[in-house]
């Protein structure tokens, strides 16, 4: 496993990081919110709340993460 070969032992480095509920509930509530994050992925606004409906790992990308910040949100309210 290649996370092992670099010496990354611990557990939580193979799971996947999703978006918390908090970002998700925000993105199908607030449609300034929403179209803010299309712009940052460069999606439509629908595609963002197909996203957030879905729970996808899109939402996760570094621009969404950047623009999230960027509204005052930190980083344990950004993940579950």
């Amino acid at each position: 496993m290649r996370n092992i070969a670099y010496g990354f032992t611990n557990e939580n480095t193979t799971k996947k990081m999703k978006v918390s509920k908090l970002i998700l509930e925000k993105l199908l509530s607030d449609t300034d919110f929403r179209l803010s994050t299309a712009l940052a992925l460069k999606v439509s606004e629908r595609t963002v709340a197909d996203y957030a409906k879905k729970e996808s790992d899109n939402l996760t990308k570094y621009a969404a993460f950047l623009y999230y910040k960027s509204q005052g949100f930190t980083v344990a309210e950004i993940f579950a």
